[in-house]
């Protein structure tokens, strides 16, 4: 099995073009050490996986810098499997070990993310270290190896990612409170995590009071009480099914879905003393992160969680064997679903996934003179900081995402400096007052020349979607075919 996940994580590591978050890996990697920790620092992200992406970017892998840093993402991958077995499922049931390795393996959701630039997988990495050593000082509390084990390792996930480091902290220190005795154990435990992690506190109690004064994401629903539900509802989508369903498995999901849910029920009644610091865990990082990002992006952030999840499912099964392996069978038909479909590229929820900004800039230069042409681009629900890092800088990139960004645009192509506009946007308008649509409304309506390019089609599941959650753009009847489209307006000749 784990030739097998090796094989499905390595090929063609540049098969999704580079992804925004990536873009801020790939900035911040690539500076010296020193440097990396100012940036991170002044931002939201702990340094570790950063100083690691660093040193990783050094060695001459043979790759350009993306390929080697998603490169780095399966290695942690890769060796999130060898721990999960080797300290988790190794030597219990052998069909719970069959089962949550075939879709830990298998899972779409984990071929996603841990083939990012990102800190996803070694979040989950550390994350089962941690656990285990929890467990491991709590069985031996008066082991000094045992101790520092869990320090360090705590500690660790601390300096990777915040929501992540503190769910964990959380949940093994309520794990030890019940388990350890002497207390001054536990108290030892929790202060060389504190003592480790000093250089850091200003830092992480600077980031918490950005998180706790950031205006909320973009709603879905528009209403407060409502997405999260939504965003919990994705997430478990993600982790079950990945992000890129053909349509005929839609109607599936909800069944297959309340089945895995109350498998992991039962497991979890049957093994009492998990639910506690599981449950802390999820509530504190999905607080956390749901705050901080929009539906779309929490999967992501919480794939730490998804091992706990699929042993739960995968020891519900072993518990209830008549109703869970069928169910973990279909689960694991659905999985190798959606990986034939994420190498297709087709059917990605997130269309911003495949969206091929090179070839974009690349177009934009190709039709279009530097010095005479702007660039107007969607701030909310497009990666426009990508698009201007492959644009050559003689073409100005202005963000839209309100309506006072839209008249100053307008007021700027008034002076006449300009005879060529590019819009580029997604064809969903979440901008403040319909922004978006008030510069295309305004250019087309104007006498100049005008041509559409039309970027990411998409898939029958993703238009039904797209109904179902009544993400259709107010202007058009019917889910546009395409999700993202650039505008390319001329002056007429004088």
């Amino acid at each position: 099995m784990f030739l097998l996940q090796a094989l499905l994580l390595l090929t063609r590591p540049s098969l999704l073009p580079l992804w925004g978050d990536e873009l801020f890996t790939l900035a911040t990697a690539g500076r010296a050490p020193a440097a990396i920790l100012t940036a991170v620092g002044s931002d939201i992200h702990p340094p570790l996986y950063f100083l690691l992406a660093h040193f990783w970017l050094a060695l001459p892998i043979g790759l350009d810098p993306l390929a080697s840093l998603r490169v780095l993402s399966v290695v942690f991958a890769l060796a999130s499997t060898f721990l999960l077995d080797r300290l988790w499922l190794r030597g219990g049931s052998a069909d719970v070990r069959f089962w949550t390795l075939a879709l830990w393996i298998s899972s779409p959701c984990l071929l996603l993310y841990a083939r990012m630039a990102r800190s996803y997988s070694l979040q989950t990495l550390l994350a089962l270290v941690a656990a285990a050593c929890a467990v491991r000082f709590a069985s031996q509390p008066t082991r000094w190896r045992a101790l520092l084990g869990y320090s360090a390792s705590a500690a660790a996930l601390l300096y990777t990612h915040y929501a992540s480091g503190l769910a964990v902290w959380l949940a093994t220190a309520i794990l030890l409170v019940v388990r350890v005795r002497p207390w001054s154990r536990l108290a030892a435990s929790q202060g060389l995590i504190l003592a480790a992690y000093a250089p850091w506190l200003w830092t992480l109690a600077s980031a918490l009071a950005k998180w706790s004064a950031r205006s909320e994401p973009y709603r879905l629903t528009g209403s407060r009480w409502a997405e999260p539900l939504v965003q919990a509802g994705f997430t478990l989508f993600s982790f079950l099914f990945g992000e890129a369903p053909p349509a005929w498995l839609l109607p599936l999901t909800i069944p297959l879905g309340v089945a895995a849910v109350w498998l992991a029920f039962v497991a979890l009644r049957e093994h009492r003393r998990w639910a506690l610091p599981a449950a802390c865990a999820g509530i504190v990082a999905f607080a956390g992160v749901a705050r901080w990002v929009s539906y779309a992006f929490v999967p992501a952030r919480l794939l730490f969680l998804l091992p706990a999840l699929l042993a739960a499912v995968a020891s519900g099964s072993r518990l209830r064997p008549r109703f869970g392996a069928p169910v973990a069978a279909v689960l694991l038909v659905t999985n190798l679903t959606g990986v034939f479909f994420y190498f297709q590229t087709r059917n990605l929820l997130n269309p911003a996934y495949v969206l091929p900004t090179d070839r974009i800039a690349f177009q934009i230069e190709q039709f279009s003179p530097p010095g005479s042409t702007v660039v107007w681009a969607d701030a909310l629900n497009f990666p426009y900081p990508v698009l201007r890092y492959y644009l050559d800088p003689g073409f100005p990139v202005r963000p839209i995402d309100s309506p006072a960004a839209a008249r100053a645009a307008l007021a700027e192509l008034a002076t006449g400096k300009f005879d060529r506009v590019w819009l580029v946007r997604s064809t969903h308008e979440v901008t403040a007052d319909r922004s978006l649509d008030t510069l295309e409304d305004a250019m087309r309506s104007a006498a100049w020349n005008r041509r559409l390019h039309p970027y990411v089609p998409l898939s029958s599941a993703q238009r039904a979607l797209l109904r179902l959650l009544a993400l259709t753009p107010a202007r058009v009847a019917a889910p546009l075919p395409f999700a993202y489209e650039a505008w390319e307006f001329a002056r007429p000749s004088r």
